[in-house]
């Protein structure tokens, strides 16, 4: 198998465990991997939607449900020491989520999540019990916007727990963000790190 073709899935692996800190409301993602020397490829397709809801009288207190949908093809045609089956070539998932995050202080946010995953390639055409995943976090982010300093900067720390991850103990979050120049920024340490550039569409 070509090492490029695994780094790049390895790079999804890495991504999968950091989408609890994402901060959007709404996404269509559409990921394709050719090999060009082989018939192998990867497919992915994601999509999710977040519903804010303020609560309480507290400041920035809201209560977010969610739902997510993904799907993965993953075709590998070179030889294998044991039987790959037509059926593992496709796999879906439907996530329900539920997020609750507050203000603490003026420089301290509190976030939590619990969600439950039915992820499969449904052969049986039925859901079944290890079909059905758990995940749950907790995080305190404190951050700094671009009306506050001049360079935006922000702190995520908290502990992820999932049962993919088929470790029976919550993993650590670290990440540090900051915008470093104009339309760059970058994000470093754990489980994700990238370095971003932004187009601007202004004239």
């Amino acid at each position: 198998m070509n090492k490029y073709f695994i780094l790049a899935l390895l790079s999804f692996a890495a991504s999968f465990s950091g989408r609890g800190q994402s901060t959007d409301l709404a996404r269509i993602e559409y990921t394709y991997f050719p090999q060009s020397d082989s018939d192998n490829s990867f497919r992915r397709f994601r999509s999710f939607v977040n519903f804010p809801i303020k609560i309480g009288t507290a400041e920035d207190s809201y209560l977010v449900p969610g739902i997510e949908y993904e799907n993965i093809n993953f075709k590998y045609k070179d030889i294998t020491p044991f039987e790959k089956g037509a059926e593992l070539d496709r796999f879906q998932s439907f996530t329900l989520s539920l997020n609750y995050t507050y203000k603490m202080n003026p420089n301290w946010r509190f976030a939590a999540q619990g969600g439950l995953m039915m992820a499969s390639n449904f052969e049986k055409g039925t859901v079944l019990k290890d079909d059905l995943l758990y995940i749950g976090s907790f995080f305190f982010i404190k951050e700094k916007g671009e009306d506050e300093v001049e360079k935006s900067w922000r702190w995520i720390l908290g502990l992820h727990y999932s049962t993919t991850s088929g470790m029976p103990f919550p993993l650590p979050i670290v990440n540090y963000y900051r915008e470093f120049r104009p339309n760059w920024s970058y994000m470093a340490g754990v489980p994700k790190s990238n370095l971003k550039y932004y187009i601007s569409l202004k004239t």
